[in-house]
């Protein structure tokens, strides 16, 4: 199961946005995996915190079995944030809400994040990122995938625009493959 959260500037877009609607049937396709796309709330309208809140709120909606279709079954137990530019940002602050408690929830757990050139702000490190840097990974397995000549969202476009497109949906799917459980990954072709 990957949450997934759409740029756009926190202000623009949306899930079903076309080129977006696109890159998750192709994450879902190569990582076998359900794809939520989330339709967060967006400024102006809405002020921060809204879209980490709805996020969570995502997380609360997948961990009620009520709440799946009937004839989709849905492994909540290994789920996955992700997120591009904005969406990147919101799904690392869902994922750090989701740590601050994850007793509460039943039965989603979280087991990665993938953040697409997620953005976070300045140029400049604030105070209470700069003793991050030093324990970046935080006792976690830490991968970084660097495509040099590639744009900002690359990935939403089709493959024959982009080599780096596939290779990069690939590197997702392999992500999520080697945190899947054993049974499950077996069956994978």
């Amino acid at each position: 199961m990957i949450v997934f959260f759409h740029g756009g500037g926190f202000a623009f877009l949306s899930a079903a946005s076309p080129a977006y609607d696109a890159a998750y049937c192709r994450i879902a396709r190569y990582a076998s995996a359900a794809v939520l796309s989330v339709d967060y709330c967006r400024a102006p309208e809405h002020q921060f915190p809204a879209p980490y809140d709805d996020g969570l709120a995502a997380l609360r909606f997948l961990d009620d079995p009520r709440n799946h279709p009937p004839l989709l079954p849905l492994d909540v137990a290994h789920c996955y944030v992700a997120g591009d530019s904005a969406g990147g940002n919101i799904a690392h602050h869902v994922a750090r809400r989701y740590a601050l408690d994850p007793a509460s929830f039943r039965n989603v757990r979280l087991r990665g994040l993938v953040a697409i050139q997620p953005f976070f702000g300045g140029e400049e490190r604030t105070d209470s990122e700069l003793p991050l840097l030093e324990n970046r990974s935080m006792g976690k397995d830490v991968r970084v995938a660097e495509y040099p000549d590639a744009i900002h969202a690359f990935y939403v476009f089709l493959f024959p625009v982009f080599e780096d497109t596939r290779d990069f949906i690939i590197r997702i799917a392999e992500f999520v493959a080697e945190s899947a459980p054993a049974a499950a990954a077996s069956e994978q072709p």
